[in-house]
């Protein structure tokens, strides 16, 4: 599922449950506070994503990770840049959608990223990379899953069927 289909999911919902703002202005601050919430989401699990692909080498190098075999460097890069967009208008009181976690551990994203952009995609992650994986898991995602269960984890039971969610496809 894409953003824009995300959001009108979203909008749906809403809308059964509360029914939609009547005034124009109100309906754009509402419109304009979904777009919000799914960039956020979106945002906030596509590192949950790359995190989990980097956290389990054997995973990774089965190429069961979907999600992370469908993505370029460009793209991880630019999704941790929008990670962080997040954490500056939060800063800047621009925005109040956080996660108290990604500050905390903010130092520790970038160095991912500095990492990741230093990388060449492929098979095997180095192990500063890997661990880095393992600790933003821990810590801003809270999930805690030993080393020797990651390192043992091949990936996805049952991987996504390659239609248009796994390949990407939608908005591009």
């Amino acid at each position: 599922m894409d953003v824009e289909e995300s959001l009108r999911a979203l909008r749906e919902r809403i809308v059964r449950a509360e029914g939609k703002p009547e005034s124009e202005e109100a309906r754009a601050r509402w419109e304009a506070s979904l777009k919000r919430a799914v960039a956020f989401m979106s945002t906030f699990y596509g590192v949950l994503g790359i995190a989990t692909a980097l956290a389990a080498p054997r995973a990774l190098a089965k190429g069961t990770m979907d999600d992370f075999k469908a993505m370029t460097q460009e793209r991880v890069l630019g999704l941790l840049d929008d990670y962080f967009a997040m954490i500056d208008a939060y800063k800047a009181g621009e925005s109040e959608d956080i996660v108290p976690e990604m500050l905390q551990h903010e130092a520790s994203v970038r160095m991912f990223r500095a990492l990741l952009a230093t990388w060449q995609f492929g098979p095997v992650a180095p192990e500063p990379l890997v661990r880095l994986a393992r600790e933003i898991l821990s810590k801003i995602f809270r999930i805690d899953v030993s080393d020797e269960e990651l390192d043992r984890w091949e990936g996805p039971s049952d991987p996504a069927p390659s239609g248009d969610a796994a390949s990407g496809a939608g908005g591009e």
